[in-house]
């Protein structure tokens, strides 16, 4: 009969409760959810200030909108100038406001942050911004003068002939669309700074290193650029700052290396 064996059986050590895995996952997330408590409490007034605006802009897109429905169109010979700063002023309010809509749709958690699109909004707004100042611009240069009256006109009726409804349409266009833009601007750089833009940030950005030319580029280009101007500057600096004695030594050389080649020369028969 065959002993029983009693050695007692190998007992298993039981593996990591909580895989590396999901505590780098619940890291970052608490990293996002930190992020997202600083981003939304610095931008609660260029949110407010920013939808305000929006709101005035798309009354504005109306108000004109309504009049050329009306067949009240702007006079004159520079009427596309009224026409750009229009669809300068569409483009600015549908391109904001995925960003500056209430709800959960916009804001610091919507849509147009999580898909990286606040950097592309901002170079838009830019860009409309700078076609509104030129509609502004062009029709101050190339407005007819307008007469004025002797007598018989109220001061509101001389207002209205020195400076006519649409000029200050088109004033208004133009203050609304920077306001709106500046207001885009400090929600890009609270988002910067809080860690939250671009998505795959890794952690917060200094207030001091968001730069303005980032509504023209990305981030990393203008990271890119300042690099590149640092090392240049660099380069500059230490050539102002060396005294040349190397160079002064292979012009010397050089030269007594020219005249022991021509004594040579006179030395040697034909």
């Amino acid at each position: 009969m065959s002993a029983i064996n009693n050695t007692p059986a190998e007992v298993k050590q039981p593996g990591p409760t909580i895989a590396p895995k999901k505590v780098q996952a619940a890291a970052v997330n608490q990293r996002i959810a930190r992020a997202v408590v600083k981003a939304s409490a610095g931008s609660v007034w260029p949110l407010c200030h920013g939808r305000c605006c929006l709101g005035f802009l798309l009354l504005l897109v109306a108000i004109r909108l309504f009049a050329w429905h009306l067949g009240n169109i702007p006079g004159g010979t520079i009427w596309f100038v009224h026409v750009f700063s229009l669809v300068s002023d569409i483009i600015t309010s549908t391109t904001t406001l995925p960003l500056l809509i209430c709800g959960s749709c916009g804001g610091v958690q919507g849509q147009c942050v999580q898909l990286g699109c606040v950097g592309p909004m901002l170079t838009m707004v830019v860009a409309m911004n700078l076609v509104d100042a030129c509609s502004l611009l062009a029709f101050f240069a190339y407005a007819a003068p307008r007469p004025l009256p002797s007598r018989g006109k109220s001061f509101v009726e001389l207002l209205q002939l020195v400076h006519p409804v649409w000029e200050l349409v088109l004033i208004a266009s133009c203050a609304l669309n920077f306001a709106v833009g500046v207001s885009c601007w400090r929600i890009y750089r609270e988002l910067r700074v809080a860690g939250l833009y671009p998505p795959n940030s890794k952690g917060e950005t200094p207030r001091e290193d968001v730069s303005p030319f980032e509504v023209l580029c990305e981030a990393e280009d203008v990271a890119l650029l300042s690099e590149c101007t640092r090392t240049r500057q660099d380069e500059v600096s230490r050539f102002c700052t060396s005294d040349g004695s190397g160079q002064i030594d292979i012009i010397v050389d050089g030269s007594s290396n020219v005249s022991s080649r021509a004594d040579t020369a006179r030395s040697s028969p034909p």
